[in-house]
């Protein structure tokens, strides 16, 4: 992944725990430079009236700092989910 403001790169690693098509999907998270802090990424989706909801929980982030990292990272994702699905 490529940091947009700081222009540097950053590896992560993980495994599938889960793969339950098309309701849930599992799996691990790691960032190569915090190999202590593996998490647990749990997605479920459902649908209502042509739409899906993704419900995302994360586990296991060490710190608050860390926590909203990750969401901002998460939400920036999601954001450009919403645009690639939208076109």
């Amino acid at each position: 992944m490529r940091d947009p403001q700081a222009g540097e790169d950053h590896g992560a690693s993980g495994e599938y725990t889960v793969v339950e098509p098309p309701r849930r999907l599992a799996f691990t998270w790691n960032w190569d430079d915090h190999d202590s802090e593996r998490q647990l990424i749990e997605l479920e989706f459902s649908e209502s009236n042509g739409a899906t909801t993704v419900r995302m929980t994360s586990h296991d982030i060490a710190t608050e700092e860390r926590r909203d990292s990750h969401r901002e990272g998460w939400d920036i994702c999601f954001d450009n989910l919403d645009r690639v699905l939208a076109r």
